[in-house]
């Protein structure tokens, strides 16, 4: 990893340390955060700046640059949520795209699956 110095405001709050932004390839970070505007969502700059590495494209290939995305920030901090859209993204561009999304244990799955999807 190495240290982000960016010259962005500090208000931003960017990650400290991290694989730098290449931003001279595609990304599919701005298909998520016209996902979440869809959803009334307005990302925050450290998801928004996390899904723009995450989602770089690899002109060489026309894949994902990444192949793993490792996130760590604190409880609460909106990692299931950027996780969430960047699954309905994928969701929203991909021909009868099917998703699944967990919960913390087995019981919360399952409580989970059959109040959304079982009659």
């Amino acid at each position: 990893m190495t240290s982000i110095s960016d010259p962005s405001p500090p208000e931003l709050l960017l990650p400290g340390f991290g694989t730098p932004r290449r931003p001279e390839r595609e990304t599919t970070g701005t298909q998520v955060a016209e996902t979440a505007a869809r959803f009334g969502i307005t990302l925050k700059p450290w998801q928004q700046y996390a899904l723009d590495v995450a989602g770089e494209i690899d002109p060489a290939t026309g894949f994902q640059a990444y192949d793993r995305v490792v996130i760590s920030v604190g409880r609460r901090a909106g990692k299931t949520l950027a996780v969430w859209l960047k699954l309905m993204a994928l969701m929203e561009n991909t021909d009868r795209g099917l998703g699944w999304f967990t919960r913390q244990s087995r019981k919360e799955a399952v409580l989970s699956f059959q109040s959304e999807f079982v009659p």
